[in-house]
């Protein structure tokens, strides 16, 4: 069985937010690298995303690193305490 691509369209400037909602079907598809490589490059446009910082702090926890990813869902609640995922 093949895994399905993921189309992205390189004519359109990647933003913060296109970029995360790349990142995150990547992980899903068992693709690691890229999804990590997509999160980091979210973070890097926007640090202050909780949504992507979440996914980062998800991400970490899964890779087995909880001290980052405690630190991750730290920074997403000092952003956001509000918001429902960290």
């Amino acid at each position: 069985m093949t895994k399905p691509k993921i189309c992205v369209d390189s004519s359109t400037p990647s933003t913060a937010e296109s970029l995360f909602r790349e990142g995150v079907p990547r992980w899903a598809l068992g693709d690691r690298r890229g999804a990590v490589a997509q999160i980091d490059a979210s973070l890097a446009l926007e640090s202050g995303n909780p949504a992507t910082l979440s996914m980062a702090a998800y991400m970490l926890a899964e890779m087995g690193k909880s001290d980052a990813a405690v630190a991750f869902y730290r920074r997403a609640l000092d952003t956001d305490p509000s918001h429902r995922v960290a």
